[in-house]
């Protein structure tokens, strides 16, 4: 409210001191006005002015004019006013609280600051208190392990002479049992190796003898085979005796044919397909009883048609 008489008083004194005349003589001081509410100001009455000494008779003066009854105010300029004062007040309003608010910051980053640094205080001194605690941990821990490295130590060495004691026992007993081997074995190498050189003598002999049973089976039923082959071959009229066909033939142990297949061919298609033709007419080979030489020499074998001779 005094904000408002004050500003009020100011825009009345901003209107008198513009509608003052520079002609006027013996203004009035000052100016006297009773404020109820804004809307009520009323422009001060003006001061009759101080009558003056009464001189000796002169002619009489001309009367002065009337003053000019004083403007009221200007609602517009007390309306003006009234804002620029709010305005203003929530300037202060506003500055106040940026400064509160800047100082409550202030306050919280100080009191943060100080929350850190006790708490780095706390975290230090439990790091140097933790930092003590290893180390007096370690050092127990090192006491303990070179003590026990100790008994380990000793229980080693009294383990490791034990071990050599009983190795070298070990060792004397091995080399007892390694002369009595070397000696048994000697004896048994003897007997061994005369046994088998008779077993060789007479698997040499079997040897020559199932060899020559074998070449003389195996020459029995070659002759067979192509005694066969002869009698089941017609040669073309126009054969020659430097005509030749080498076939494959290839028997099951039951003595059929399972496959035959020209190797080399003669020239002649007639001669190459009439021996063709006597190998599959023969319904059944005669083959030994004996696997061994069926698959060493009838299992699969060649054989050579000329007109003169089959090889």
């Amino acid at each position: 409210m005094s904000v408002l008489v004050h500003g009020v008083i100011a825009v009345i004194s901003l209107v008198s001191w513009q509608w003052t005349s520079p002609q006027e003589v013996n203004r009035p001081s000052s100016i006297q006005a009773r404020l109820v509410s804004p809307e009520s100001v009323q422009p001060p009455e003006p001061r009759t002015p101080a009558q003056a000494p009464q001189p000796e008779p002169k002619p009489e003066p001309e009367p002065e004019p009337e003053p000019e009854p004083e403007p009221q105010p200007d609602p517009k300029a007390i309306a003006l006013e009234k804002k620029r004062q709010a305005e203003q007040a929530e300037a202060e309003r506003k500055q106040q609280e940026a400064e509160q608010q800047r100082k409550a910051e202030q306050a919280r980053k100080a009191e943060e600051q100080r929350l850190a640094e006790e708490k780095r205080r706390a975290e230090e001194k439990r790091r140097t208190e933790e930092e003590a605690r290893r180390k007096r941990e370690a050092a127990e821990r090192q006491k303990q392990e070179e003590q026990r490295r100790r008994q380990e130590e000793e229980k080693r060495r009294q383990e490791q002479a034990r071990k050599e004691e009983e190795e070298r026992e070990a060792r004397r007993r091995a080399q007892e049992e390694r002369l009595r081997q070397m000696s048994e074995q000697a004896t048994e190498a003897r007997s061994q190796a005369q046994q088998r050189a008779e077993e060789a003598a007479r698997a040499a002999e079997q040897a020559r003898a199932d060899a020559q049973r074998a070449q003389s089976v195996t020459s029995e039923y070659e002759s067979r085979i192509k005694q066969v082959l002869k009698n089941n071959w017609f040669v073309p009229p126009a054969a020659n005796q430097q005509m030749e066909a080498v076939l494959r033939i290839s028997l099951l142990p039951t003595g059929e044919l399972a496959s035959v297949e020209l190797v080399s061919g003669s020239g002649s298609a007639a001669f190459d397909n009439s021996a063709l033709s006597a190998v599959r007419k023969v319904n059944r080979f005669p083959v030994p009883e004996d696997a061994r030489i069926f698959n060493r020499s009838f299992r699969q074998f060649t054989i050579t048609f000329n007109p003169e001779t089959l090889r």
